[in-house]
């Protein structure tokens, strides 16, 4: 997948995201940052699938018309 394909996907899929779903993800990306420079690996992994959570309830909680256009988007 090129550079700007990719770029069309993730834009398209945070311009269609709840403002609640996506301080989900940041606070989540923010607790996986703090655990990657504690170097504490079972937390790491913990980090790891509360960001992988909070991007699925994102995607989860589209509008189903939004989820379709991101899956053509996608192919």
């Amino acid at each position: 997948m090129s550079d700007s394909k990719a770029f069309e996907i993730v834009h398209a899929a945070l311009n269609r995201m709840r403002l609640a779903d996506l301080e989900s993800i940041i606070k989540a990306a923010q607790g996986q940052t703090q655990e990657q420079l504690n170097g504490n690996r079972p937390s790491q992994a913990e980090a790891d699938n509360g960001l992988k959570t909070a991007v699925a309830n994102a995607f989860h909680s589209m509008l189903p018309s939004d989820q379709r256009y991101l899956d053509t988007l996608a192919k």
